[in-house]
């Protein structure tokens, strides 16, 4: 038995291949290809805010982290 879980949301920054149109505060007009894709993978898109980079925050935060992980120099040590 396998179970699947996805997300219920899934937050996006207004690019062009997302968003079609930006409204007075939250009102955006999702891209048609886009909103096939959500309905296929069952997740509901939601955009930020204009200008609101508190909203990305932790969504770039997670990407330094990432860097951090994967780029790091070790160094080497000998034990003996």
């Amino acid at each position: 038995m396998r179970i699947l879980v996805a997300h219920q949301r899934m937050i996006y920054d207004n690019l062009k291949t997302v968003v079609d149109a930006i409204f007075a505060g939250k009102g955006r007009r999702f891209n048609r290809r886009f909103l096939t894709l959500a309905n296929h993978y069952m997740f509901g898109p939601v955009a930020c805010t204009p200008e609101s980079g508190w909203e990305k925050g932790q969504v770039e935060n997670q990407v330094g982290n990432v860097r951090e992980w994967l780029f790091r120099a070790y160094s080497k040590s000998i034990t003996n």
